[in-house]
C-alpha cells in the first residue's frame, strides 16, 4: 500500500501578561483550562484500530446525543485482491462512566501491574483476605460493573453497595452459592462464618468472556454487578473472603468500575467505555452500504454481483482526519477528532474483465449521520438487470418502513419490496424509537424498501437501474445522506 505521512495539528494557546497585582485578570486560569478540557475531551470523533481475532478492525464513532454510533471499517488496509474498503456493521453504543482503581480508596496491600491494553493502563492484584478497594460514581448512577482481568484463582469478594450487602443484584447470594457447592455452609454467620445468606458474591471467574465492543476499546473485561438502582450517587466496596476458585495461592484482580453517566462525552475516552444499546440500531453483518448492480458485460452471457466484496479491487485509499490526511493505524492507537473522512477508489470487475472506476467520500457528521458522496464510471458496456446506488442494510427488528408519507410494514420476512419516486425513505423500529432516514436531494429514480426473505435484515435501495443497458463512459454522481436518531 502506498504510505502517506501523518499530519497531527494541536491548536496550542499562546499568551503572556504581566501581572501587576492579585486581581489582574482573576478568572483567566479557570476558563484556560476549561478550553483545554474541552479540546480533549469533547471530540465528537474517535477513529481507533484493534486487532479482534488477530484480523485488523477499524473503527470510527460518532457523538448523538448520550450516544455513540460505531461504524465497523472493513479491508482497509489490503492494497491488492477483492476485498475494498467498505462499511460492514454499524450499532448504538451507550457511553459509559468509570473511575480507575488508582483512584479508589484501598485497605490491605494492593499491587498496581502495567497494561496498556487494560481499563485505565494498569489493574491492581491482592492476596489479602478482607483487603478492600472502595469507588464512588456519580450523581446520576443507577447501574454499576467491573472492569476485571479473567483469573482462574481469584478470591471471591463480597460486594457492598451505599452499605448494603444484598444490592448488587446481578450476582449470586452467598446462599445461592452453597447450593451450589460453591461455598462451604461454614462461611455464613449463623455456622460460625462472616456471611449472611443474601449477601451478594463476586466469582470472578464466573462471568462471560469479553464481548466485541469491549475488545475493541481496550482488552478489560466488563461485567455488570448492579442495576436498577435508584439515580443518585453510590459508593461499592469489594471485600476479598477466604474463599476461591481453587484451593493454591488466590487473588483478586481489579482495574476500575463502570457505572451508567449521562454527562460522559465520546472525547471522554478512554476513561469512559461503552456498551452496546440494547435498544438502537444496528447491522452487524450489512450487505454492501455502497452499491450493487446485477451486471452482464457485453461479449458475455453470464451476469454477476458488481458491488460486492469479490468484485472490488482497491486503487488508493485515504483516511483524513480533521482535514488533514493520516496515515493507517498502530493496533490499540486511536486519534480523537471533530471530523472523519474515508476516500476510497476502487476498480470494478465482472467475469474478471474490468468494467468500472468508482470513488467514494464517507463523511462522519456528529449529531448527523453519514454524508457520502459517489462518482461511478462505467468503462465497459453492457446490461444491468438491476442496480442500486447507494443502499443501506439494517437488522430485521427496524420493522416498518416510510416512503412519501406511506407507511410499510417489513416484519413479514416474506420478501417483499415496496418502491416510490422519491428523494428519501426511512426505516424504523416502532418499540425503540429509533430511525434511519436516508435521503438524496437530486435523485429523480425510485426507492424501494425490502423485507428481506427469512428475516436476516431489511434494506433500503435507491434505484438507479432496471433492466437498462449501458454504454462505456456512463456515469453517475450521487449524494446521499443517512441519519441516526431518535424519535
Amino acid at each position: 500500500m502506498k504510505k502517506i505521512m501523518l499530519f497531527i495539528f494541536v491548536p496550542l494557546l499562546f499568551f503572556s501578561c504581566q501581572k501587576s497585582n492579585s486581581t489582574l485578570f482573576p478568572n483567566l486560569l479557570p476558563q484556560i483550562n476549561q478550553i483545554i478540557e474541552d479540546n480533549y475531551t469533547k471530540s465528537p470523533i474517535i477513529v481507533l484500530k484493534k486487532n479482534i481475532s488477530t484480523m485488523p478492525y477499524y473503527a470510527i464513532a460518532y457523538q448523538y446525543q448520550n450516544y455513540a454510533i460505531l461504524f465497523h471499517l472493513g479491508y482497509l488496509e489490503n492494497s491488492s485482491g477483492s476485498q475494498s474498503p467498505e462499511l460492514i456493521s454499524y450499532t448504538v453504543l451507550n457511553i459509559l462512566g468509570g473511575k480507575a482503581a488508582s483512584t479508589s480508596t484501598q485497605n490491605g496491600k494492593w499491587n498496581a501491574t502495567y497494561d496498556n491494553k487494560i481499563y485505565a493502563g494498569k489493574y491492581y492484584t491482592t492476596t489479602d483476605v478482607g483487603a478492600t478497594m472502595k469507588f464512588t460514581t456519580s450523581n446520576d448512577c443507577s447501574k454499576i460493573g467491573i472492569y476485571d482481568k479473567i483469573n482462574t484463582s481469584a478470591y471471591y469478594a463480597v460486594v457492598d453497595i451505599d452499605g448494603n450487602k444484598n444490592l448488587a443484584n446481578k450476582l449470586p447470594t452467598a446462599q445461592e452459592l452453597i447450593n451450589q457447592n460453591m461455598l462451604p455452609a461454614t462461611c455464613l454467620t449463623n455456622n460460625g462464618g462472616t456471611l449472611n445468606p443474601t449477601d451478594r458474591i463476586y466469582r470472578q471467574h464466573a462471568p462471560d468472556s469479553i464481548i466485541t465492543v469491549d475488545e475493541l476499546f481496550g482488552k478489560t473485561r466488563r461485567v455488570l454487578l448492579a442495576d436498577n438502582l435508584s439515580p443518585g450517587t453510590h459508593s461499592i466496596t469489594f471485600k476479598t473472603l477466604p474463599y476461591s476458585n481453587t484451593m493454591g495461592n488466590s487473588q483478586f484482580l481489579i482495574a476500575g468500575i463502570w457505572y451508567n453517566d449521562s454527562t460522559q462525552r465520546i472525547g471522554h475516552y478512554p476513561n469512559a467505555q461503552f456498551e452496546p444499546n440494547q435498544d438502537g440500531v444496528s447491522m452487524e453483518v450489512a450487505s454492501d452500504i455502497n452499491f450493487a448492480f446485477s451486471f452482464t458485460p457485453s461479449g458475455f452471457s453470464a451476469n454477476t454481483w458488481v458491488g460486492h466484496a469479490s468484485s472490488q479491487y482497491l486503487n488508493n485509499l485515504t483516511l483524513y482526519v480533521n482535514n488533514n490526511p493520516v496515515n493507517f493505524l498502530n493496533i490499540d492507537e486511536f486519534l480523537k477528532c471533530n471530523q472523519a473522512k474515508l476516500l476510497i477508489n476502487s476498480t470494478c470487475k465482472a467475469n474478471n474483465t474490468p468494467v468500472s472506476e468508482y470513488t467514494q467520500e464517507i463523511n462522519w457528521v456528529p449529531e448527523v449521520g453519514l454524508q457520502i458522496h459517489y462518482d461511478y464510471t462505467w468503462t465497459h458496456a453492457g446490461f444491468v438487470s438491476a442496480g442500486y446506488i447507494p443502499q443501506l442494510s439494517v437488522n430485521n427488528d427496524m420493522n416498518e418502513g416510510e416512503i412519501n408519507g406511506i407507511t410499510y410494514t417489513l416484519d413479514g420476512d416474506q420478501g417483499a419490496s415496496y418502491s416510490d419516486f422519491s428523494t428519501s425513505a426511512i426505516v424504523r423500529n416502532t418499540t425503540s424509537h429509533w430511525k434511519i432516514t436516508s435521503s438524496s436531494p437530486s435523485f429523480t429514480k425510485k426507492i424501494s424498501l425490502q423485507d428481506r426473505n427469512g428475516g436476516s435484515m431489511n434494506k433500503i435501495y435507491f434505484v438507479y437501474y432496471l433492466n437498462d443497458s449501458v454504454q462505456a463512459n456512463d456515469q453517475i454522481h450521487c449524494d446521499v445522506n443517512y441519519t441516526f436518531e431518535k424519535y
